[in-house]
């Protein structure tokens, strides 16, 4: 009986020299790639996305009064234009983050509510007898032969006394020495890990999980001093998670106070229709390259374009 021929030996060699075949598809990907990679894709190209009515988010921070003003004002007809760049990042991260929560819940740090992914039980269940705020992980649903792990279900403030408007999911609530501490997983380039073990948080960052530290005491009604007064940011390379940084950020909650102020005075600066008074908070293109304002903000008929949306921003309203 002749042995089976080799996998190796199957393959056909895709070097050069190519045939013209082979250059014909390769120029007709590299066309569909090109579209794919545009910033503003062409209209037969884009995902829309609707968009919730303008909130205070932890992932938006810090507020932009502009964008804040135009997405108010255009609630009719506000839509997210998802690149592939964006959506690529994203659910890369998306990925990440599952799977940093599931193995944090598996070390038996991480506190919250846990989902099964086949019969969608949530734990805990409810109980007048027992606390239901949430459990350590992990967590495993018998619903099967073989127990499954349960997925981590973010904690999501709103409805927030102290910070009107204010939604966001976090990253995970992790019990230390018996005192809560927030984490914020943040996946970059593995240069960017080097930059951040350096310099410290991106503000940006800094801003958001200081947000969900101001926020989830009075979400989850638990007194301050059962939290750590630092949050943990940690920084992970998407091609090495051996390659990190965790970063102790010390918590100052006058930096997000300052947030709900601006939010608080854009809001009434909109209702008034006192466009005349609100600008933006980009100096560059790079600043924000994701905001759906970002062509519009940095285009020669900038002031035009924006009077447009918002009568009365060129002229006081006069």
């Amino acid at each position: 009986m002749s042995e089976p021929t080799p996998l190796h030996s199957k393959t056909i060699p895709i070097t050069a020299p190519l045939s013209r075949e082979q250059n014909q598809l390769l120029e007709f990907v590299r066309h569909i790639q090109q579209q794919m990679m545009m910033h503003t894709p062409p209209t037969k190209y884009r995902i829309q996305e609707p968009v919730d009515r303008p909130w205070l988010r932890g992932s938006d921070l810090p507020v932009c009064p502009l964008k804040l003003a135009m997405d108010t004002v255009r609630e009719d007809q506000r839509i997210n234009y998802t690149t592939f760049n964006q959506d690529f990042f994203t659910g890369t991260g998306s990925v990440i983050h599952a799977v940093l929560q599931k193995w944090f819940g598996v070390s038996g740090t991480l506190y919250g509510k846990w989902e099964c992914s086949q019969c969608h039980t949530l734990y805990p269940k409810k109980s007048k007898k027992e606390d239901n705020i949430g459990m350590l992980g992990p967590v495993f649903c018998k619903c099967k032969p073989i127990p499954v792990c349960c997925e981590y279900v973010e904690f999501a403030p709103a409805g927030i006394e102290t910070a009107p408007g204010f939604k966001g999911h976090i990253d995970g609530l992790l019990l230390i020495q018996g005192r809560y501490c927030v984490l914020e997983i943040k996946t970059t380039d593995g240069a960017k890990v080097g930059k951040r073990r350096v310099d410290g948080p991106d503000p940006k960052h800094e801003l958001q999980a200081t947000a969900y530290r101001f926020t989830i005491p009075e979400f989850l009604e638990l007194d301050e001093s059962l939290f750590w007064n630092y949050f943990l940011v940690i920084y992970y390379d998407r091609a090495d998670p051996k390659n990190n940084a965790p970063l102790a950020v010390p918590y100052r909650p006058e930096l997000f106070q300052e947030q709900v102020d601006v939010y608080a005075k854009t809001m009434r600066r909109i209702k008034k229709k006192n466009y005349h008074l609100i600008e933006g908070i980009c100096k560059y293109p790079d600043d924000n390259k994701y905001c759906p304002y970002n062509a519009l903000c940095f285009s020669p008929q900038r002031n035009q374009l924006i009077e447009e949306l918002l009568p009365g921003y060129l002229t006081g309203g006069m």
